[in-house]
């Protein structure tokens, strides 16, 4: 693990020494994510999904053709969902196929999860699947995202175990309605940031109903995992979310992405600030500047 500011290195890797390199701090693990080949996806998505020959068929389409279309999911579980032909299937590659937020792994089972940015519902059935227990609260301010959203948890009779809000999230805490960049070309493209919005031409800003994160969390109890995936609003929200806020949260995993003048590190130092560690950083191959860190407090600063 490099142990440089990777600022100062100009790479991926390493925490910032002031925020990650504390003496109780445990060795982050770095990892590269390499995408999987098209055959070791279809593979992959046969061990997941009974339905697997449709949906192999439909992203071998998207992928030679060009052609976007609606995706029906059905796990081998039973949990039925459909992902719309704007991006929004790469949410099943990363939590069904690569297990990249380690739902699998999370124990002890989490009783309340806060999912920041749940498109379509993805990560939130994929938890239930794992832990039927749990209680999620899921938020998304894309229309259409959260239309297909409120479909798949009707479908899966999940709309009582999820509760489903239609707003931004922010980390301002006096906030009515904001502006959100819904683009043209699908939901993960959208955004609250102005300067990540990728092109100008294709979409539109609408008015939505805007939280803050502190808001949230001063209602919400206990929160064993805190999911954070905005498209760049996470630098704004981890900077003016105070510690005392994240008090009663366990662990957060946050996906960053590029954004001029930011650095995952800045999210590094805010949570050290709050008492948190930065225990995995999952950097993607493909994507430049865009990963996932995962954070918890350890046994020392146990929620209660």
């Amino acid at each position: 693990m490099t142990q440089t500011d990777p600022r100062a290195e100009g790479g991926p890797l390493g925490p910032l020494k002031a925020a990650g390199g504390r003496r109780d701090s445990p060795v982050v693990e770095e990892v590269q994510k390499v995408p999987l080949s098209k055959l070791e996806t279809a593979f992959a998505i046969r061990r997941r999904f009974s339905n697997w020959y449709m949906p192999v068929l439909l992203l071998a389409v998207e992928s030679y053709l060009h052609v976007h279309r609606p995706i029906a999911w059905r796990s081998r579980s039973g949990k039925v969902f459909v992902t719309a032909g704007d991006g929004s299937s790469f949410p099943v590659r990363e939590i069904f196929l690569h297990d990249e937020y380690r739902l699998e792994s999370l124990s002890p089972a989490p009783a309340h999860i806060l999912d920041i940015g749940a498109n379509v519902g993805v990560f939130a059935l994929r938890a239930t699947e794992l832990f039927p227990g749990v209680r999620i609260s899921a938020f998304e301010p894309s229309p259409r995202a959260y239309e297909l959203l409120v479909q798949n948890l009707r479908t899966n009779s999940a709309l009582g175990k999820i509760d489903a809000h239609r707003c931004a999230v922010v980390g301002s805490s006096d906030v009515g309605d904001v502006q959100f960049w819904v683009d043209a070309t699908g939901s993960p493209c959208s955004t609250l940031i102005e300067s990540a919005v990728r092109d100008r031409k294709a979409g539109h800003w609408e008015k939505v109903p805007a939280v803050s994160l502190s808001s949230i969390l001063a209602s919400a109890g206990a929160v064993d995992l805190l999911k954070l995936d905005v498209e760049g609003a996470e630098y704004e929200i981890m900077r003016e979310t105070s510690p005392e806020a994240l008090v009663r949260v366990r662990r957060i995993v946050v996906e960053y992405h590029p954004l001029h003048g930011h650095h995952f590190t800045d999210i590094v130092e805010a949570l050290a600030a709050a008492g948190f560690r930065m225990v995995r950083h999952r950097y993607f191959a493909e994507l430049a500047d865009t990963g996932l860190l995962w954070f918890d407090r350890g046994a020392s600063s146990e929620v209660t």
